[in-house]
């Protein structure tokens, strides 16, 4: 191998481990933009997770799963109910005048 192929060679790895090591700008872009969208992409699936587990289970699968103990009601009661529930209050009958 001469001189000039080594040297390009040297070269040619040198330029691929900067750029797959993310030391040019436009690596660096590339993976935050990947960053940023995976994020988005996790953050989706926790609040659809969220919904399947608060919302959309069967209430015998909430029992059998979450209150078989304080600790795992409370720690269910937390993720899917934050404020307190309150009954619903209905409106008082009319009481007749007298």
């Amino acid at each position: 191998m001469t001189i000039f192929k080594r040297g390009a060679l040297a070269s040619a790895i040198l330029l691929g481990g900067l750029v797959l090591s993310g030391c040019t700008p436009a690596m660096q872009a590339y993976k935050a933009a990947a960053l940023d969208r995976g994020a988005a992409v996790y953050d989706t699936l926790l609040v659809d997770a969220e919904l399947v587990m608060c919302r959309l289970s069967s209430a015998g699968s909430v029992a059998r799963k979450y209150w078989t103990s304080a600790k795992l009601f409370d720690a269910w009661m937390t993720i899917c109910y934050p404020q307190p529930i309150a009954p619903p209050t209905l409106p008082l009958p009319e009481q007749p005048s007298e």
